[in-house]
């Protein structure tokens, strides 16, 4: 079955049955869909045939091998992957909630308090992928989930996407990007990603987690252009903004900001945890959990 031809009902490995599309992009969907043996709910992420060549196909490879390695509270479990009939699969634990751009698309800003609870989690899961040499290289609003299960008024953090993964330990031998490509959203991405992809280490991640705080605070981004071009110069050259003059903020946060996005690596914070502790005294010090 050719993946323009997958739809409600449709049935996947022998053993998921695709109920509702739930998301889409460029190179495929996701679905929720139910495991028929277990009987049990899973979100399934399927390409279409159109986005299928070798690069895509080592893109969900090394989102299943970072998912399993992984193995956390605030990273999406990964249950299963394969290729049906030349399609390639992802099989995922489904959450209920919503992304945290949905939440800022709604809200359009955070109160410091929820900024720091979900900096802070975002940035355990982060740390221990650093810590096995996975690097995101991806991170955005839209790829950090808030779960929420119907019976628990918890909310948890989840990092999602790991398809854009750098793997700087041997966890998946032999599989990179194609040489040349633009891996990750340009808005978020640090100087020396936007030069070159292939030679970055995980202070990459941390500069995006700050884009994404300030994001959160001020209800913007703090780089924006009309072409991506234009977008890559400001990042490269032009002073950042001082969050301060854009929007109310604690008074932490510029110092906090201007160091997280330094364009020299060696000057920002140099880790996950690091990061989240100097943003939580810099946010009113809300403690963990």
């Amino acid at each position: 079955m050719s993946a323009s031809r997958w739809g409600s009902g449709s049935v996947l490995a022998g053993r998921y049955r695709l109920e509702q599309r739930i998301d889409g992009g460029a190179m495929g969907d996701v679905w929720r869909a139910e495991h028929l043996q277990l009987k049990s709910a899973v979100a399934v992420k399927l390409t279409r045939s159109g986005a299928v060549d070798a690069n895509v196909m080592s893109r969900m490879a090394r989102e299943a091998e970072a998912g399993a390695a992984l193995r956390g509270a605030n990273v999406v479990q990964v249950l299963d992957h394969g290729v049906e009939d030349g399609d390639a699969y992802l099989v995922m634990e489904l959450l209920q909630g919503e992304s945290l751009k949905s939440r800022l698309d709604r809200s359009g800003a955070l109160a410091p308090a929820d900024v720091a609870r979900i900096l802070d989690e975002t940035c355990r899961a982060v740390g221990r992928a650093h810590k096995l040499g996975i690097i995101h290289r991806d991170l955005k609003p839209a790829n950090i989930f808030l779960a929420r299960d119907d019976d628990d008024a918890l909310e948890v953090v989840k990092v999602l996407d790991f398809g854009a993964v750098k793997l700087t330990m041997s966890l998946l031998s032999g599989v990179e990007t194609r040489t040349g490509a633009m891996i990750g959203t340009p808005y978020y991405m640090s100087p020396e990603q936007l030069r070159s992809s292939k030679h970055v280490d995980h202070r990459t991640d941390l500069w995006s987690l700050a884009i994404v705080a300030f994001q959160c605070l001020t209800g913007q981004r703090p780089y924006a252009a009309s072409s991506l071009a234009d977008l890559v110069v400001r990042i490269m050259t032009e002073a950042p903004p001082v969050p301060s003059k854009v929007a109310s903020v604690p008074p932490g946060f510029d110092a906090w900001f201007e160091r997280a996005i330094r364009r020299d690596p060696a000057q920002r914070f140099q880790s996950a945890a690091e990061l989240a502790s100097e943003l939580r005294t810099a946010l009113v010090a809300v403690p963990q959990r």
